[in-house]
């Protein structure tokens, strides 16, 4: 299950609804199995997620922290 987060990947020009949504679904899964993780974390895996397109998006977000 842990891969499949590491290895999720919004798809170029992709729904960010239904990738945001498979995202939750997989932190849940871990979550019930025990696999916590802090939200920084969380963040960075989804921000890492995410296509080049979002790559000043990213970019702001990880400045402004």
């Amino acid at each position: 299950m842990i891969c499949h987060l590491y290895y999720l990947w919004m798809k170029e020009f992709g729904s960010v609804t239904a990738h945001l949504s498979v995202y939750e679904s997989l932190i849940v899964l871990l979550s019930s199995q025990g696999m916590e993780a802090g939200e920084e974390l969380h963040a960075l895996i989804l921000m890492s997620s995410l296509p080049p397109s979002w790559k000043k998006f990213v970019t702001t977000v990880c400045n402004a922290s």
